[in-house]
């Protein structure tokens, strides 16, 4: 009895076994991906929080003051560009749909974006 698993097929005289085809293999990988991207746990979802020291700013209107300041992440003192004297910079949360105001005060010597 044939198992509903077996992918190789018997040899048959004169017939070289059959494996699935690519199309088969990338059809079912793309199948096995939407059904892993379904949320099946909605109440598992949530936003996630920003890391342990960050600093959130959140409202309507939002002064940045992007600037040069000496950091030392790898035991070497360096330079970094940071937002108001922060590295990482602050994260920023409003609603969607809000009309905010950002006030950008570059201290750079170059010009930036954000």
């Amino acid at each position: 009895m044939s198992s509903p698993f077996n992918l190789v097929r018997p040899a048959v005289a004169g017939v070289l076994p059959v494996s699935p085809s690519r199309r088969r293999f990338v059809t079912g990988f793309a199948a096995a991906g939407a059904l892993a991207g379904l949320n099946l746990w909605p109440s598992l979802a949530t936003a996630a929080s920003p890391p342990a020291g960050r600093d959130v700013l959140s409202g309507s209107t939002f002064d940045l003051d992007i600037g040069a300041t000496p950091v030392n992440i790898t035991g070497k003192d360096s330079i970094a560009t940071a937002v108001n004297g922060m590295v990482p910079a602050p994260l920023l949360r409003w609603r969607e749909g809000s009309t905010v105001t950002m006030r950008v005060t570059n201290r750079l010597p170059v010009t930036t974006s954000i």
